[in-house]
Parts: structure tokens; sequence; C-alpha cells
């Protein structure tokens, strides 16, 4: 029995004495987590955008070589899809699902762009990063435009369900309820934009733009 363990213990060692050359080689560490290295990349590409973030960047705040980003994510581009998954589970988490969830109608929507004001302008953040690299142009254009057109349909989807709501309440009117969701897309928009360029106060400003806005839809009930 004790040859036999001795044996076991041999083999195990000879395994893990391989595997630390193996991730040597392909400077890997053997803890390598792909969805913390997303986490990392997200961070990165939300701070200084696609173009401005080159590969010394990435290897030092993934702590991996540039082989071994490539030969887990395939490319720049494949890390920054991995990337756009790990912030639209983030968004999904803090913005859609609460949103989605609720029962109101204006309610739902006033608390929607107040939680975005939050979102864009959080401690460490540049405002909604698929804004941000929707204002950039080169290989990364055609990746960021489909993800904002599946964030867009999704949005206008919760908006009109929205707005229905608080038309079936009698907070608005039935008419044009898809116009009204366009507009709240491009106040997103706005929003997100206005968090990339200025400060706080500026985005408190549209923000109450926009809110007042959705006030002067609410139908006014004659108090007789």
């Amino acid at each position: 029995m004790a040859a036999k363990t001795s044996l076991k213990e041999s083999v195990a060692s000879e395994t893990h004495a391989a595997d630390r050359v193996q991730a040597k080689r392909s400077g890997r560490p053997r803890e390598f987590d792909a969805a913390r290295a997303a986490d990392a990349a997200l961070h990165l590409f939300w701070k200084k955008g696609y173009r401005g973030t080159v590969t010394r960047d990435l290897e030092t705040a993934l702590s991996l070589s540039q082989s071994s980003i490539y030969n887990t994510f395939g490319s720049k581009l494949g890390l920054l899809e991995a990337a756009f998954d790990r912030y639209q589970a983030l968004m999904e988490r803090e913005l859609l699902r609460p949103f989605k969830q609720s029962t109101g109608g204006l309610d739902a929507i006033n608390e929607f762009f107040i939680n975005l004001g939050r979102w864009v302008t959080k401690t460490g953040r540049r405002g909604c990063m698929q804004v941000n690299l929707m204002a950039e142009h080169g290989e990364a254009t055609k990746a960021v435009n489909r993800r904002w057109k599946i964030l867009s349909s999704r949005l206008r989807a919760v908006f009109i369900a929205s707005l229905a709501r608080a038309a079936e309440k009698g907070e608005i009117p039935y008419a044009d309820l898809e116009g009204r969701a366009d507009m709240l897309l491009t106040q997103v928009l706005g929003v997100s934009i206005a968090a990339r360029g200025a400060g706080k106060s500026e985005v408190a400003r549209f923000m109450a733009a926009t809110l007042e806005q959705i006030s002067r839809w609410r139908i006014t009930k004659d108090p007789s």
C-alpha cells in the first residue's frame, strides 16, 4: 500500500510539474479565470474605450500575457465581446430587471431614468460603455452597433409595455405609444452622452428635463 501511495504521489507531482511548465509556456496562470479577465477588460474598455485600450493595458489589467489573452478570447475584438456579455449582465441586473418586473406605468419609467442617472455617474464609471463605444469608428463598430440594436430593442419593448400600463391606468392617452417609446430611447442616449462629456450637474439637468417631459404626458384630471 505504501508503494502504491508513493507511486500515486509521484504521478501527481509529475502532473503538477507538467501543468506548471505548460502554464509558464502559455503565460497563463493555472488559476486563470476567464470571467474575471472579462470583468477586468470591461472596466478598462469602459474607462478608456476600445481604441484607447492597448495591449499593454490589457496585459496589466488582466495579469496575462498577450499570447494568453489571444489564446483564450481569439482577439482583442473577441475580448470586447466577452466584456460586453459581462456589461449586459450587469445592466440587466441593475437596470433592466427591476424595470421589467415593475407593475407601474409612468412611475416605473421615472424610476428607470433616475436609476440610469445613478448608473452612468457612479464612481469609477465614464457614462455608458455602449454609448461611449458607439462614438468610436474602427474594427469594433459592427460589433458595437449589433449590441446596441439588441439593447435598444429590449429597452423599447419595456418602454412600450410601461406606457401601455400607464394608458390602462388612465395616466396617459393610448395614442402613439411607439412614438413615445422612441423618444424615451433618444433620452437614454442623451443622458449617456451627457455623462460621457460632462459632470453630474449636467446629467442632473438633463434628467430633470426628461422627467418634466414625461410628466407632460400625464392626463390632468378634472378635480370636479
